[in-house]
């Protein structure tokens, strides 16, 4: 990763522009990448716990920063292919986030894909939101007018089972 590359952004780095230099991702890793951020994504969405995010965070952190390097110089060209490499070169987390997505959206690496995933939970809640509130109203109406509401009750149950799930 010697050489410079087409692919590139600046960070500012002790108030200097430093190029940031950016390899393509071969495809099979491109794939794999995209598999991981969307792993990284559904368990923040999922609220897994907080030691599993944060090392799958990091993991997928140094495996899209292995494909740059900061060029200070012509000569001084430094790989980020540690988790040292980038602590050294990337003044802080903002130009780490900044690289990063850079890194995927310039090799075409679909970034977008958490949102929809997003839409869909949210879509799914919304709906089984829905069904809960079916199924109230219909346990207040039937009940009030002194309809038996076993079977509302069970379908009450059932909505809340999914909300649950």
């Amino acid at each position: 990763m010697n050489q410079t590359t087409d692919m590139f952004t600046t960070i500012k780095i002790k108030g200097e522009d430093v190029r940031v230099n950016i390899e393509r991702i071969p495809a099979l890793d491109g794939y794999e990448i995209r598999d991981q951020a969307i792993k990284v994504m559904m368990n923040g969405l999922k609220g897994t716990g907080a030691a599993e995010d944060s090392q799958l965070r990091r993991a997928f952190a140094v495996r899209v920063l292995s494909y740059v390097s900061v060029q200070h110089d012509e000569e001084t060209i430094i790989p980020l292919s540690s988790e040292r490499a980038i602590n050294d070169q990337l003044p802080g987390a903002n130009e780490l986030e900044h690289v990063l997505n850079e890194v995927l959206r310039q090799n075409e690496i679909p970034v977008h894909v958490p949102l929809v995933v997003e839409q869909y939970w949210g879509e799914a809640g919304r709906q089984v939101a829905a069904e809960v509130m079916a199924a109230i109203s219909a346990l207040l109406i039937n009940g009030m007018a002194g309809k038996s509401v076993a079977g509302l009750q069970a379908a009450l149950d059932e909505a809340q089972d999914k909300a649950n799930a």
